[in-house]
């Protein structure tokens, strides 16, 4: 929540996006001078940070719906102001956030549909205020921002097909290597090597990289740890389906790129996992030492 206010604040004052610019890195890969791609308090930005205010705010839905709580309605104003900050990142988080909260509504249809209208209404209120506070910059936000960052459904309305710019980037990169390189692979992971073209999926790398084996060892690991995830948190309610979410939202990040190792999103990943490691280890000792446990 704090990193989506930071983005739009600087949406609003370029002056404070200037200055966050000349205090953090950069690694070299965004544009800080454009009009899109925030990246608020991150190193970053583009993809990376939009893929992790998406899994924000797909958690944030998953709270509401799993847990009886007493601060329902900031929940709904921080998602609120987390999705509307993802448009401003990058649009690859929108998808994202709405295939998530698609996923959550198929265990939760009733739910759903009573948050979605709460929802919507605490996002209209947020887009009103946004109006009334700020009218020149919600011009440039409805005018330009959106027709960005929804570009695809625009397009699809429109009857040109779920397309936009970034897809057909990467349709160009999703090919089918030769039998050679899917054995041997070309040992290239973001350049091009022995003429065979670099790129951005996550799965290609990985193919080009290191070859079928590799491809293979890299990818069962992540399997591995993901069942050892799911056996450390079924137990809880509701818990395994999120996880389940989880899995589905980063194997579709995976088309775009490497998120499982090369991302803000795998860190998460490795939290999580530490996370169901320790549980696991601390109910083995609890139950040979119930002292300590009840200590």
């Amino acid at each position: 929540v704090l990193q989506a206010f930071f983005i739009m604040l600087s949406f609003v004052e370029p002056s404070f996006r200037d200055l966050l610019s000349a205090s953090l890195a950069n690694r070299g890969n965004i544009e800080v001078d454009s009009v899109l791609r925030f990246r608020g308090i991150h190193d970053s930005g583009g993809f990376n940070l939009s893929a992790i205010l998406a899994l924000a705010a797909v958690y944030g839905v998953y709270s509401v719906y799993s847990r009886a709580n007493n601060a329902t309605i900031w929940r709904f104003l921080s998602i609120s102001v987390i999705a509307l900050s993802i448009t401003l990142v990058a649009r690859t988080g929108v998808v994202v956030f709405l295939l998530g909260v698609g996923l959550l509504a198929i265990r939760w249809p009733l739910k759903s549909l009573i948050v979605g209208v709460a929802f919507s209404a605490f996002a209209a209120l947020a887009i009103l205020l946004f109006q009334y506070f700020f009218p020149e910059r919600f011009e440039f936000f409805s005018t330009y921002v959106f027709d960005y960052a929804f570009e695809i459904f625009i397009n699809y309305s429109k009857g040109q097909g779920l397309t936009s710019a970034s897809t057909d980037d990467l349709k160009s990169m999703l090919f089918v290597p030769d039998l050679l390189n899917i054995i041997a692979g070309s040992g290239s992971f973001d350049d091009q090597s022995g003429g065979v073209a670099r790129s951005d999926s996550g799965y290609l790398k990985t193919l080009l990289a290191s070859g079928i084996v590799g491809f293979v060892l890299v990818y069962a690991s992540y399997g591995w740890m993901f069942l050892k995830i799911w056996t450390g948190m079924r137990r809880f309610a509701d818990a395994g389906y999120f996880v389940l979410v989880l899995l589905c939202l980063i194997l579709v990040l995976e088309v775009k790129a490497p998120v499982f190792y090369q991302n803000d999103v795998s860190r998460l990943f490795i939290l999580i996992f530490s996370s169901a490691l320790l549980h696991r280890f601390y109910n083995r000792y609890a139950s040979v030492n119930p002292s300590a446990h009840l200590a």
